[in-house]
């Protein structure tokens, strides 16, 4: 059974209010004042739209990862990131049943595109949609990543920081404003912060005992974070 659980009771409640387990993507707007003041509905009509937001598949998810931690296809961590997203049904994304192809090594036949394969309920049709066990693989590839493989967390922080090493106790290795935008944009890619989410991230980071934790923290609090799985 997989129970849902949080890295930090602060990091989910700084910015996010984020924890394994979410509901379905759908989001309900009330337009009952706009209405109102238009004339076009009385004060006594409530009104709510939903909007299922676009969640991206498995591919995307593990490349992002891939691209985060400098992960190497064929290497340990890259066979871990397979067994955490990619074969992974819940995060969605077909598979290509004529596009593995099959080679010998060694005398062993094995997958040439491992990528490509079927099994494990993926098949040639399966759309992506959020779900509360996408997010519990979420949680555990980030909490892998960042805090039981250090030189995947190594990789991340060599993208934020220039010369970073661990334990460093450098000024500049503190989270500021810049850093932790850089830090923001390997999930979210290509997009801006807002002012006060980047604030909230700082402030966590000041509740660690060393840059280190500080990092982690912030890593993780951004990594988890449903948002960036997104295609809006």
């Amino acid at each position: 059974m997989i129970r849902c659980r949080s890295v930090s009771l602060l990091s989910l409640f700084t910015g996010f209010l984020l924890s394994g387990c979410f509901k379905t993507t759908e989001l309900k707007f009330n337009d009952q004042q706009a209405a109102v003041a238009s004339g076009r509905v009385p004060a006594s009509v409530v009104e709510d739209y939903t909007l299922v937001l676009p969640i991206s598949k498995r591919h995307y998810i593990a490349s992002v990862f891939s691209q985060v931690f400098a992960i190497q296809e064929i290497s340990t961590d890259g066979d871990n990131l397979r067994t955490e997203v990619f074969f992974k049904k819940e995060f969605g994304g077909s598979c290509d049943p004529y596009g593995r192809s099959e080679v010998i090594v060694n005398g062993t036949t094995t997958d040439e595109f491992i990528q490509a394969r079927c099994g494990s309920g993926i098949t040639s049709d399966l759309p992506a949609a959020t779900n509360p066990m996408r997010y519990a693989w979420t949680t555990k590839a980030c909490e892998n990543n960042i805090v039981g493989r250090p030189a995947r967390f190594a990789a991340a922080m060599n993208q934020v920081l220039t010369g970073w090493s661990p334990g460093s106790v450098q000024i500049q290795h503190k989270p500021n404003v810049e850093n932790v935008k850089k830090a923001y944009g390997l999930f979210f890619q290509s997009r801006e912060p807002d002012e006060d989410v980047v604030a909230a991230l700082i402030q966590l980071g000041a509740t660690a005992s060393n840059n280190d934790e500080a990092w982690k923290l912030i890593l993780i609090s951004l990594c988890v974070n449903p948002e960036w799985q997104s295609l809006i």
